[in-house]
């Protein structure tokens, strides 16, 4: 039977999905789809009944999360029964019954927690609600498989847009009742509450009124740089675009409203990378399948489903558009899909100035793979242009500045240096606080899937880099994407789907044993972070200090600096450059050794079966993924307390101190300008441990001493209750970032290095409340 492909949509017009078998399955009937929007019906008006009157306090996190589960659990049982198949009814029927057992489980535990549970036992029912979201994906992939047939189909069954929005809408209530409106999340909020309300986009009367308590606790303010109109009218310097499409669901549920409105856009955006995958991956189904569901079960999109950020609308732009360029590209064009394609294009560059980079490189690949429609192709270019010069008029002539908030030299990219630019891509992927590899380490499959592009779909890996390599590089030159305030792998998250396309191709070699080993091993890494960053929303978002709130825990917990074995592009250091090489060696390593060809037994080969010979189970190479997992997690701490103790950044979590604050602030804006530091009163001191690599030792104390009166500051280096050295502030030393230094010294093992400033001895002419101090940047230790 030949296989059903491309141009099903055409040939076959009353299917739903196409079986394994080829046989077509019959759409829903009118009977069963009416009685699919009663239950959903029925479900909003449970959801609403549990706001009003939930059995749990209106302050208690996991309130939300109960009154959302109605809902959430509806779009799951919808989802498989558009997944039941001819035969298999009666199987997927009770499928579905113990999802809705254990989802009545769930709400359970949730209503008696307050009462048979601890006070802070609210992250572990939602890593647990997590948990079983993505045990009910495990157990539903083969009949997922199924659904999508020998052959992707042109239009994927609903259940692949469902399931991810069940999902998303049962973890959106906890993670925005623990971690509040964050970054740039705030002003497009009320963006959208002026436009759901006042019709306009003049914040004023919103900010006099403080329209922004109603959905979080605080008042915000105007941005800097934020355009002002000549009688009074403020403006957030933010596109209106993403407002607009959720200032009527804003309208209706508040605050939750937009956020469902983001969940359904990262739901749709799963949905239409599976559709574009059928055009250049048809033949493989059970790669694609795979690739979807770490895309859409997994972090990043995963903690971006629940938030407010541009580059989740912009990545459905992109796949809108290249989908577009694909159908256009095979089949006669129809006006539909200039249009479509015209807005696709249009839209992203309105959403984000720097999207523009996005669209011109689309419209180069309609360009390259559509000679024959250049015409109307010089049509969206002309169009675009209009718009465009329209757009910088109207700027103009409102704001004096046809940027906003932009300036010209900001687009000059040439001006970046080369290192600069090679450690942003670098981190863009393997930084420990915003990288993609450290939120997600099973998007690492991505560096040998790059070499198996390059030998399986040269064409697919040329559109994929004319499309994303200039927007990385523009990206990677700008220090704002590390120094942000944002979850991990802000900028980029706009070509993930793209990239979740690339993971197609290695998942080709997941049968062999050491691909196996790898996707096991960096699968459990991943889930295992999922499930804390949804216990924990707010650990999603790091300072630029080069570590992260997991490492601070750890480093906290065992006294010991562990960021340093890890790279960090905002706080360079040896890890910075070790480890790119060394684990894409690693990897490439791993995946293409040819495990299956080495003798698994020590017997010899006469005596063991052919069929038997160098074949290890499934069982046994992922069990040897994770047991080298544990064993990496295992050696963490051991080699952060067994290196000898080298630099000792004063603001890390695991020296202690007695007083004294961070400087500069947590919400300093572009904190890459400044040296993270730690700012000393006197009678205040800090406190570490130091592992001994020497019979003596060096000591640079790098810091800034600050004079507020007339009196010199005295800072003191100790060994434990041995004192080392000390060092004199005066009036010449104000406001200048200096050194420190010692002979070399004798230190004792085990002895902890204290950092003391002395108070001073005279103090009958100091001003009340007026102090000096030192800012201490980090210490130095040089063993002999």
């Amino acid at each position: 039977r030949k296989p059903v492909g491309f141009g099903a949509r055409r040939h076959l017009r009353t299917e739903s999905f196409v079986t394994a078998s080829g046989i077509p399955e019959p759409r829903a009937s009118l009977l069963t789809r009416g009685a699919e929007a009663c239950a959903l019906v029925g479900a909003l008006v449970a959801c609403g009944l549990l706001a009003r009157y939930s059995p749990l306090p209106a302050g208690d996190p996991l309130h939300g999360t109960l009154s959302a589960l109605p809902l959430a659990m509806t779009l799951w049982v919808v989802a498989l029964r558009r997944l039941a198949q001819r035969g298999r009814r009666a199987a997927q029927g009770r499928g579905a019954m113990l999802d809705v057992v254990g989802g009545a489980g769930l709400a359970i535990a949730i209503m008696v927690r307050p009462h048979a549970a601890p006070a802070g036992s609210a992250p572990v029912v939602a890593a647990a609600l997590l948990a079983m979201i993505l045990l009910g994906v495990w157990a539903r992939l083969p009949d997922l498989r199924r659904a999508l047939g020998n052959r992707l189909p042109a239009r994927p069954p609903a259940a692949f847009l469902l399931l991810p929005l069940a999902a998303y809408l049962a973890l959106l209530p906890y993670s925005t009742a623990r971690r509040a409106p964050d970054g740039d999340e705030p002003w497009y909020l009320l963006v959208a509450h002026s436009l759901a309300y006042d019709g306009d986009t003049d914040l004023a009367n919103n900010y006099a009124g403080q329209d922004s308590r109603r959905y979080m606790e605080r008042a915000i303010e105007p941005q800097p740089g934020d355009p002002r109109g000549p009688l009074g009218e403020i403006y957030s310097r933010h596109s209106v675009l993403l407002p607009l499409a959720l200032a009527p669901a804003y309208r209706i549920a508040g605050k939750h409203g937009a956020l469902a409105m983001m969940a359904l856009m990262a739901a749709a955006l799963a949905w239409f990378t599976l559709r574009l995958a059928s055009h250049d991956f048809a033949d493989r189904p059970g790669e694609a399948l795979v690739a979807w569901a770490a895309l859409a079960f997994l972090p990043p999109l995963l903690l971006y489903s629940h938030q407010l950020w541009v580059e989740v609308p912009a990545a459905l732009l992109v796949m809108v558009a290249a989908d577009r360029l694909r159908i256009l590209a095979r089949r006669q064009a129809r006006g539909l899909d200039w249009l479509i394609l015209g807005a696709s294009l249009t839209l992203l560059i309105g959403l984000k100035l720097r999207f523009g980079l996005l669209a011109a490189s689309l419209l180069l690949l309609a360009v390259v793979d559509l000679e024959k429609h250049r015409k109307r192709l010089g049509v969206i270019v002309a169009v675009g242009m209009i718009l465009g010069l329209g757009t910088l008029g109207y700027n103009w002539l409102r704001f004096a500045n046809p940027l906003r908030i932009h300036s010209w030299s900001e687009l000059w990219l040439l001006g970046a240096s080369a290192s600069g630019t090679l450690r942003g891509t670098l981190g863009l992927f393997f930084d420990l606080a915003f990288g993609l590899f450290a939120a997600a380490p099973i998007w690492a499959v991505l560096v040998p899937a790059l070499v198996l592009a390059a030998r399986r779909h040269r064409r697919w890996l040329r559109d994929l880099a004319v499309l994303s390599v200039p927007y990385l590089l523009a990206v990677a030159s700008r220090s704002e994407w590390y120094g942000g305030w944002s979850p991990p792998f802000r900028y980029p998250m706009v070509l993930l789907p793209l990239l979740a396309l690339l993971l197609i191709t290695a998942l080709r070699d997941r049968h062999r044993p050491g691909p196996r080993a790898l996707l096991a091993a960096l699968g459990v890494a991943t889930v295992l972070l999922a499930l804390l960053f949804t216990a924990v929303p707010g650990w999603t978002y790091n300072l630029a200090n080069g570590r992260s709130h997991l490492v601070d825990q750890l480093s906290t917990q065992i006294g010991g600096d562990v960021a340093r074995l890890f790279p960090s592009s905002t706080r360079p250091r040896l890890a910075t450059w070790v480890w790119p090489p060394a684990a894409i060696a690693t990897l490439l390593g791993l995946w293409f050794v040819p495990w299956h060809r080495v003798s698994w037994r020590r017997l010899p080969r006469r005596r063991l079966p052919r069929r038997r010979r160098g074949r290890p189970s499934a069982f046994a190479t992922s069990t040897l993924g994770v047991a080298g997992l544990l064993i990496g997690i295992a050696a963490v701490p051991w080699l952060a307390r067994g290196q000898p103790t080298r630099v000792i950044e004063a603001e890390a979590p695991w020296v202690e101190k007695t007083g004294g604050h961070l400087d500069p602030e947590p919400w300093m804006i572009a904190r890459l300008r400044f040296d993270e530091a730690w700012a000393l009163r006197p009678g205040e001191e800090l406190r570490a441990n130091v592992i001994v690599g020497g019979a003596t030792v060096a000591v640079k104390v790098r810091g800034r001493f600050i004079r507020n009166w007339d009196s010199d500051l005295e800072l003191q280096l100790w060994c434990g209750d041995h004192r080392l050295a000390s060092w004199t502030y005066g009036a010449a030393d104000h406001d200048v970032t200096g050194e420190r230094t010692t002979d070399p010294l004798l230190w004792t093992a085990g002895a902890p290095l204290r950092l003391v400033v002395a108070r001073p001895t005279h103090t009958e002419h100091q001003p009340p409340n007026v102090v000096n101090g030192v800012i201490v940047d980090r210490i130095e230790l040089t063993w002999r």
